[in-house]
């Protein structure tokens, strides 16, 4: 009879999760402890130490030695398996022995666990009272096999011949004719599969968190029968104890997803970051968690968050596919995923890259999918303006606005399929009276730039940094001593405009016009005629400081030859406020904006007002064209509301508005003003080279 030790494992509790089924969720998270044979043994290099101390220090001649391998719970049940591998050997004490048997437990009945399947009773005869023993090898030189039945334990052939497992007659017997083992360990080992125990009381445990340890105190033990004197006698026993525990599962798991950043040019990286917070008193059963990524068309709504039993790349759509996904077991309160990264591909304004978290189960009883709700990426663009044939002057006082400090201040592009950098550029100088950032001079934004940093893109730029090295965020900052010209002064009104629109084809070559109203819409249906060597160009001026003049269609001048500067046609406009319609792509003209304080405006885009860009999107004053203006400019405030261009790769640099100051503004003036049509040089400034 042996006493019945227990042995530990935690439950180590789990679900398969199916992406496309919902499966029952554990409501007891299980995790094995520990498992060990008596002694401490928990490998074969133990035994084979234990074994030999033993044999060392006791006068039987035979031992045995076991530990537990692949312990397993299964948490629906309370049923524990594991593997009990057997180690014995002969003391060597030769020929001690006439018959060997190492005993166990065929079952876990009596509150322990199973340790072998019955191979025969040398050990334990089957009338005894108490937890018989049954042997699980049989070694003998004396009968012929007395088995009933077939062992279920796994066999080695082990020494000698007759009644060896593979023999026929009794196959799966671990029987030997042998009389002992021999003192190495060669075919003295087995690894007995499926074994186990049973926790008692299960489903009233599992109300609650708990533990419990499997243990047999003589779960292995030798028997054999003297050859000397033909008593029987008994040797070493090992005990078997397997730990295990158990919590019940009370979790709320909460996807949450965030995006950075939220609004991006195409080809730009963004980093989506997934948490899960579990709100509920222990940790989650193992979980399954998905991050996906789809793409929403501009003006479609974006799928919200949801609980159901729908699979994430299915539940968001629009092209779903998952990015990173996993298993995890998740403790109380908050656990960070790993972030994704992502490349915003080149895609239309307007659509939304989202990215969105998943996990199920959702709770302990509800194993269903938690779907976040998305976090968005928007594309957008961001607008660049090229200055050509002249400077960009920045905060220089006029005869209607005082000097101010000024900054330039535009953003730059960078294209991850030409890995160049695009942005807004002055052909010539920048001479500003503040600082400037992103904007570059002599055109060097003008094919793409290999880097941002404008102590690279300034050449021109003029600044008033005395330092001996670069610094970009000292560039600019020029006081610019003179003030630039009263234009309006130079034209004297001789007409007037009635009413409230007018088309330039009606106004008569060589006029300055007034406003009667305070506003008027510009139109030209027709070219501005050039001359042709007998009739002048036709040039006409629309001076009024106190209109509002809108500009509705495009004014271009006519394309002719040129004989000579006569010939050259002209359009002047002098307003408080000078706004530009957004089908308008092309304005030849001198456009003068006289206004004060809030106003003296040129909008780029009337559709939006001016100062207030707060309905501005890449959907409006998105002409496909890029709007054009040849010819001086001034103003107080000038407002680029234009969104064209600025595209993806390449065409990351395309202007959504030109300013040029063409030559033929030039010639024009010097043929209009007085003393004979010269241009006299007023002062003069050393400038950089440029070639």
């Amino acid at each position: 009879m042996r006493k019945n030790k227990s042995l530990p494992l935690l439950l180590l509790g789990f679900a398969v999760v199916l992406s496309s089924v919902l499966i029952p969720t554990p409501n007891v998270s299980a995790a094995v402890d520990d498992a060990y044979g008596g002694n401490g043994i928990r490998n074969v290099t133990d035994a084979r130490n234990y074994l030999n101390s033993y044999c060392a220090n006791n006068d039987t001649p035979v031992a045995v030695a076991a530990y537990p391998t692949d312990v397993n719970f299964n948490d629906t049940t309370g049923a524990m398996t594991y593997t009990a591998n057997v180690v014995w050997r002969s003391c060597g004490k030769v020929d001690d022995t006439r018959a060997f048997a190492v005993t166990g437990y065929p079952s876990n009945a009596y509150g322990g666990i199973a340790t072998c399947p019955d191979a025969g009773t040398y050990g334990n005869p089957e009338s005894a009272t108490y937890w018989p023993t049954y042997d699980c090898v049989k070694y003998t030189g004396s009968d012929s096999g007395h088995l009933n039945g077939y062992a279920t334990l796994g066999c080695y052939e082990g020494r000698g011949s007759g009644y060896g497992c593979t023999s026929g007659l009794f196959p799966s017997v671990v029987e030997n004719m042998d009389k002992q083992p021999n003192n190495s360990y060669d075919g003295n080992y087995r690894a007995i599969t499926g074994m186990g125990g049973q926790v008692p009381d299960w489903s009233n445990r599992t109300q609650g968190s708990g533990d419990y340890t499997f243990t047999r105190s003589d779960a292995f033990c030798t028997f054999f029968k003297y050859n000397r004197t033909g008593a029987n006698g008994s040797g070493n026993c090992i005990g078997l104890t397997i730990k295990v525990s158990w919590v019940r599962l009370n979790f709320n798991l909460t996807p949450t997803i965030s995006v950075t950043p939220s609004t991006v040019e195409s080809g730009t990286p963004v980093t989506a970051t997934p948490n899960v917070n579990n709100t509920g008193t222990t940790q989650s059963s193992a979980a399954q968690w998905q991050v996906t990524r789809f793409r929403v068309n501009p003006g479609l709504p974006v799928p919200g968050a949801a609980q159901n039993g729908t699979v994430p790349v299915s539940y968001y759509a629009n092209g779903a596919a998952i990015i990173n996904q996993g298993t995890t077991t998740f403790p109380r309160n908050n656990t960070a995923l790993a972030a994704a990264n992502e490349n915003i591909g080149d895609l239309p304004p307007g659509t939304r890259v989202c990215f969105a978290l998943s996990v199920q189960p959702m709770t302990q009883s509800d194993s269903r999918w938690n779907h976040s709700t998305p976090a968005c990426v928007t594309v957008a663009k961001k607008p660049k303006v090229q200055i050509l044939g002249g400077d960009l002057i920045v905060g220089r006082g006029s005869a209607y606005n005082p000097a101010r400090v000024s900054q330039v201040a535009t953003s730059s592009s960078f294209s991850t399929s030409t890995n160049r950098y695009y942005g807004s550029w002055s052909e010539y100088a920048i001479i500003p009276s503040g600082t400037v950032r992103g904007m570059a001079s002599g055109a060097l934004y003008v094919d793409g730039a290999t880097s941002s940093d404008l102590c690279t893109l300034s050449l021109l730029t003029l600044s008033n940094n005395n330092g001996t090295s670069c610094q970009s965020g000292s560039i600019g900052n020029y006081t610019y001593g003179s003030t630039a010209p009263n234009v309006a002064t130079r034209f004297p009104v001789t007409s007037n405009i009635a009413g409230t629109s007018v088309d330039i084809r009606t106004l008569t070559s060589g006029q300055t016009y007034s406003v009667s109203s305070n506003s008027l819409n510009i139109s030209s249906t027709q070219p501005i005629p050039g001359g042709n060597g007998t009739t002048k160009g036709k040039w006409v001026v629309i001076n009024d400081p106190d209109a509002t003049v809108t500009i509705t269609s495009n004014i271009n001048y006519a394309d002719t030859p040129i004989n000579q500067i006569d010939d050259i046609p002209q359009v002047v406009i002098i307003a408080r406020n000078i706004l530009i319609a957004d089908t308008v792509t092309n304005v030849d003209a001198w456009l003068i904006a006289t206004g004060t304080g809030t106003e003296g405006i040129i909008n780029t885009c009337s559709a939006i007002a001016a100062g207030a860009p707060t309905t501005l999107n890449s959907n409006r004053c998105n002409n496909s064209t890029p709007l054009t203006i040849n010819g001086p400019v001034l103003a107080n405030h000038l407002y680029l509301y234009r969104t064209t261009g600025s595209g993806a790769g390449a065409a990351g640099g395309a202007p959504a508005e030109i300013f040029n100051l063409r030559a033929d503004a030039y010639v024009w003036a010097s043929a209009y003003s007085p003393g004979n049509g010269r241009i006299p040089t007023v002062s003069t400034k050393e400038l950089p080279p440029r070639f």
